[in-house]
């Protein structure tokens, strides 16, 4: 993959959501559930770029919350 100046952020995680490691996000695409179309899709972190894969994810409200594969409780989650 390029540096991070190839990247298009289309969301942004705010918060972990629950205790089974579900998160709160927030998509910058114009119909919000559009956000989970578009792949691969890539967590950005201090350390590099890690390939992130939704499994579950619904509207919550306003906003939207998912689960990202592998992520099966809060600690998990708030990393």
């Amino acid at each position: 993959m390029g540096s991070t100046r190839d990247l298009l952020v289309v969301g942004k995680i705010t918060a972990a959501h629950g205790i089974k490691g579900w998160i709160k996000v927030y998509s910058y695409t114009a119909e919000p559930e559009q956000l989970f179309d578009y792949t691969p899709l890539f967590l950005q972190r201090k350390s590099g770029c890690d390939r992130v894969e939704f499994v579950h994810w619904q509207r919550q409200g306003k906003g939207l919350i998912a689960q990202v594969k592998g992520c099966k409780d809060r600690n998990q989650a708030e990393l």
